[in-house]
C-alpha cells in the first residue's frame, strides 16, 4: 500500500517502482486530463497464470480476492500498468474491473520490461471495487445450489450467466 496526495507523479519518476527516482529523465505522461490518484492506494503486482491454467475464472477470483482484503483497509484506489497485448484483449475491463484504462506512456522504461514499451495506466476507485464485489456477492447468492464450475464459466465471461449456470450436479450425503 502507498500512501500520497500524488500517485501519477509517482509514476512519472519512477517512485511508483523504486523507493527513489529512477536513473532517467521524468516520463512524459500522455494522459490527458491527468487522473488525481490520491489517498491510500493499492498498487498491484502482475498476475500470470500459466496458459494451462488459464480461462478457469482464476483471474477474475483473485482480483475479487485482493480487492476484498484491500477495502478492509479502507484503500481509496487500485492502480494498475498494463501493456499494449492486455489492452488489445480488453483484460483490464473486462477481466480484472479496472473502470479506467488509458495510454499513460510511450517508450517508457520500467521495471518488468527490457526494453522501453507502452504502458497503460488503469485504476479502480475503492467506491466501485465494493460496488462491484457487492453485485458479485448478489449473483452468487442467488445461484449458491449451483456448480461451482459452471459459476467458474460465468464469471470469466466465456458464456452468458444463463447459459453457464444450469442445474446442480452436486448430491447430497446425509
Amino acid at each position: 500500500m502507498i500512501e500520497t496526495d500524488d500517485y501519477v507523479s509517482m509514476m512519472m519518476n519512477g517512485t511508483a517502482w523504486y523507493n527513489r527516482p529512477g536513473p532517467w529523465p521524468v516520463m512524459k505522461l500522455e494522459l490527458n486530463p491527468r487522473p488525481q490518484i490520491s489517498g491510500k492506494i493499492h498498487s498491484r503486482g502482475g498476475l500470470y497464470a500459466y496458459p494451462q491454467h488459464r480461462k478457469r475464472g482464476l483471474a477474475y477470483a483473485a482480483t475479487r480476492l485482493m480487492r476484498s482484503i484491500s477495502l478492509m483497509d479502507n484503500i481509496a484506489w487500485t492502480v494498475s500498468q498494463t501493456s499494449r497485448a492486455g489492452v488489445s484483449k480488453n483484460l483490464p475491463i473486462d477481466v480484472f474491473g479496472y473502470t479506467y484504462c488509458e495510454l499513460a506512456f510511450t517508450n517508457a522504461r520500467i521495471p518488468f520490461a527490457g526494453k522501453p514499451v507502452d504502458v497503460y495506466f488503469v485504476t479502480v476507485s475503492g467506491a466501485e471495487m465494493a460496488a462491484q464485489l457487492s453485485g458479485d456477492i448478489d449473483w452468487l447468492r442467488m445461484r449458491c445450489n449451483q456448480d461451482l464450475s459452471n459459476i467458474a464459466a460465468a464469471w470469466r465471461g466465456a458464456q452468458r450467466h444463463d447459459q453457464a449456470v444450469e442445474p446442480t450436479r452436486l448430491t447430497t450425503v446425509a
